[in-house]
C-alpha cells in the first residue's frame, strides 16, 4: 500500500518509520524547510509517565477563570483568539469532574508508558542517539501544602505502576547538589524515577535515515501559498506532485537544524521558566514544580551524582 504521511515531525517520522516495517511505501510530505521545527521543536524533551495526569480536573474551571485577568496559570485561554474553541471548551468542561480525571489520567498513563516502551526500542533496535538521559526527573515543590496535594496526587499513577519516591529538602539536594543555594525555598519533590529526557529534534533528523535504508520512504515539501491552496506541493508549475528528490535521507533537509539544549550554569539542571499554577508568591517566578535533570557533562566540576542515599519522607 502507498501511503502519505502529512508532517515530518517526530510523530510524521515515527509513524513512517512503523509503515515502512509493515511493508508499505511511504511518502513524508512537510511544508517547513526541514523537518522537527515547530511542536517537535518547541518542547521540553520530556518522557514522562510519572506526569500523565489529566490537564481536565476540578480545579481546571478556575484556573480557566484565572487565566482571564493574569497570565501566570497552567492553563490560558483568550476568548478573542479562539472563539471557534467554544464547544471544544464545553466538551472539556464537562471532563472536569473527579471520576472523569481518574480515568483520563489513567488512560493517559498507560498511553505514556506505553510510548516510552516503544521510543526505548527504536533507539534500541535503530541505535539512534538522541541524547537520551534515563536518571529520572524531579519534580519540585516551594509550598509544603502544594507538595501534600501532590504527594496524594501522585499515589493514583503509583498505584498503577509507575515508580515515583517522595523527597524532603535533604533529599532533594542530595539528589541535585545544584539546589542546595535554594534548599531553605524547596518544601521537597516527587522524584519520578523512570522518566527520561531527550532531544527530539535530534531524534526526529536521525530517525529517517533508518527508513532509507529500509528503503521504503520517499519525502518531499509541501508550501502553502494561499488559504485556499494549503497543501499545494512543491512541484514544477505543471504539477508533478511531491518532488522526488528528496528521498528519506536525513542530511538533504537543510541545515539540519540540530537545536541546541539549555543547559545549567552549574549542577545539570533545567528550570522551565514559565510559572506554574498557584506557584506565584508575591510576584516572585521562581524555580517551577518540575524542572529537569541533564547529562552531568553540563557541569565538568559537578562530577558523578549518585542515585543512593536520598532522604526519603
Amino acid at each position: 500500500m502507498r501511503v502519505v504521511v502529512i508532517g515530518a515531525g517526530v510523530v510524521g517520522v515515527t509513524t513512517a518509520y512503523y509503515l515502512g516495517k509493515a511493508g508499505h511505501q511511504v511518502a513524508v510530505v512537510e511544508k517547513e524547510p526541514e523537518a522537527a521545527t515547530l511542536a517537535s521543536a518547541g518542547n521540553a524533551g520530556l518522557i514522562a509517565p510519572g506526569h500523565s495526569f489529566a490537564w481536565a480536573s476540578p480545579t481546571a474551571p478556575k484556573e480557566l477563570l484565572r487565566s482571564l485577568t493574569v497570565e501566570d496559570t497552567a492553563l490560558r485561554v483568550n476568548p478573542f483568539k479562539a472563539p471557534g474553541m467554544a464547544v471544544w471548551g464545553l466538551r472539556f468542561l464537562r471532563e472536569c469532574n473527579a471520576e472523569r480525571a481518574v480515568k483520563n489520567t489513567l488512560v493517559k498513563l498507560r498511553l505514556a508508558q506505553y510510548s516510552q516502551r516503544m521510543l526505548d526500542q527504536i533507539a534500541a533496535d535503530e541505535r539512534i542517539d538522541y541524547d537520551d538521559i534515563h536518571e529520572g526527573i524531579l519534580y519540585l515543590y516551594r509550598d509544603p501544602k502544594r507538595f501534600e496535594a501532590g504527594i496524594k496526587k501522585m499515589k493514583l499513577v503509583q498505584e498503577h505502576g509507575q515508580k515515583q519516591d517522595v523527597l524532603d529538602a535533604d533529599g532533594v539536594v542530595e539528589a541535585e547538589p545544584f539546589l542546595a543555594p535554594v534548599k531553605h525555598k524547596l518544601a521537597g519533590a516527587i522524584y519520578g524515577v523512570t522518566d527520561s529526557s531527550g532531544d527530539s529534534v535530534r531524534f526526529t533528523h536521525k530517525l529517517p535515515a533508518v527508513c532509507e535504508r529500509m528503503g521504503s520512504t520517499e519525502r518531499g515539501r509541501a508550501q502553502p501559498e494561499s488559504r485556499a491552496d494549503r497543501w499545494r506541493p512543491a512541484s514544477d508549475r505543471a504539477g508533478q506532485g511531491v518532488q522526488r528528490d528528496f528521498s528519506c535521507q536525513a542530511q538533504r533537509w537543510p541545515g539540519d537544524a540540530r537545536r541546541s539544549r539549555r543547559r545549567g550554569a552549574a549542577g545539570g539542571v533545567v528550570p522551565d521558566r514559565r510559572p506554574a499554577a498557584n506557584d506565584v508568591e508575591r510576584g516572585v517566578h521562581g524555580i517551577r514544580d518540575d524542572v529537569r535533570r541533564t547529562r552531568p557533562e553540563a557541569d565538568p566540576q559537578a562530577g558523578e551524582r549518585s542515585a543512593a542515599g536520598r532522604g526519603r519522607v
